[in-house]
């Protein structure tokens, strides 16, 4: 299938680890073993991602991406999920609640790597805003700066406000996760009855077989008959029967819902650390737009332009690495998505139709 012989290439294109991030540690602990151990961790695993063949590939496609217009950032695409969905038995032959979930999870990834792609044309916006502000570095032009204050106060704050930056996605998120836990619960549910039905089977099997046997040393050889013939019923009853598949089923419904849980608990994870960011960018720049309203309010007086203009080039670099932390973090969102990606479709390839 197309889709299996995919993700085997995205698997030995990646340098990376094969599963999704872990989450870092609390923020509550101090500096015990433990909490420096689990540090140490995720320090490791960050840098074994950031030097991943597929992080850089996501990396270099949204620098490279147009102002506007739709960029394909997923990897497997909507049309490998597709075939991948339209093949897997598991679904086929699941109610459509089931089918939902799964492929509610690929929708949602899908809109949160386009939320993340708009998020980093923001931070686009957001260095040519300060761009020529910051080109004036050494210049005294009083004048120059003036018009330049004009300009900024004029353009809006490239960042939506925090409240709704993923409102609605991480809204649909937490249904969606409360969903997959329950079906997990039901999941695991069914298979402990399955393994419950298949343990009572086969003792009671066992049982019939060592009744007949001793009823064979004490009868004659046409009472044995008689005795095995009697017994058949009971013993046909507790013959492997399709339970087994069926619970081959279960245990496969549950792995895809365990992939497509983690996947939505990890993107939510990522999804807030973006909006706090964003929420920390939003003010950083609504600040600096008072900022320069102060200096306008003087008109062109040289005194307090220069002023407004040294405060900003002191918050110059702060405000860089804020943006490069977004711009980062959104590239480490989209990698994980796909990731997430990867490991829910091949649960489905293990369960396809020949």
């Amino acid at each position: 299938m197309r889709d299996c012989q995919f993700l085997k290439s995205f698997t030995n294109s990646s340098s990376g680890p094969a599963s999704v991030p872990s989450l870092p540690p609390s923020s509550h602990g101090d500096n015990t073993p433990s909490t420096s151990s689990s540090t140490a961790s995720v320090s490791r695993e960050y840098n074994l991602t950031v030097q991943a063949k597929s992080y850089a590939e996501i990396r270099s496609m949204i620098q490279g991406a147009p102002a506007e217009g739709e960029v394909h950032l997923l990897n497997p695409d909507g049309d490998c999920v597709n075939e991948a969905l339209n093949n897997n038995t598991i679904i086929r032959n699941r109610n459509g609640s089931f089918t939902s979930l799964i492929s509610t999870y690929f929708n949602h990834t899908e809109t949160a790597s386009q939320h993340c792609l708009r998020l980093h044309r923001c931070v686009d916006r957001a260095r040519a805003m300060y761009a020529p502000l910051f080109d004036l570095r050494d210049s005294h032009d009083c004048d120059r700066t003036f018009d330049l204050f004009v300009q900024f106060d004029g353009n809006e704050n490239p960042f939506p406000d925090s409240n709704v930056s993923s409102k609605d996605i991480r809204n649909c998120l937490t249904d969606l996760r409360n969903q997959l836990d329950f079906g997990l619960g039901k999941s695991r549910s069914r298979i402990r009855l399955f393994r419950r039905a298949t343990a009572g089977s086969a003792l009671c099997f066992v049982a019939t077989a060592v009744g007949v046997a001793a009823a064979a040393v004490a009868l004659t050889i046409h009472a044995v008959f008689a005795l095995a013939a009697a017994a058949g019923p009971c013993c046909s009853a507790y013959i492997p029967n399709p339970s087994c598949a069926a619970e081959k089923r279960e245990v496969a419904r549950l792995a895809q819902l365990d992939a497509a849980a983690k996947g939505a608990y990890v993107l939510s994870y990522d999804l807030d650390t973006i909006d706090r960011l964003v929420a920390r960018l939003h003010t950083t720049i609504e600040g600096d737009k008072r900022l320069v309203r102060m200096g306008l309010e003087k008109g062109r007086a040289s005194y307090p332009i220069q002023e407004v203009f040294k405060l900003l080039c002191k918050n110059n670099e702060s405000f860089l690495r804020q943006l490069d932390d977004l711009a980062e973090h959104v590239c480490l969102c989209i990698y994980t998505v796909n990731k997430a990606r990867v490991l829910l479709l091949k649960e489905i390839c293990g369960h396809q139709t020949p």
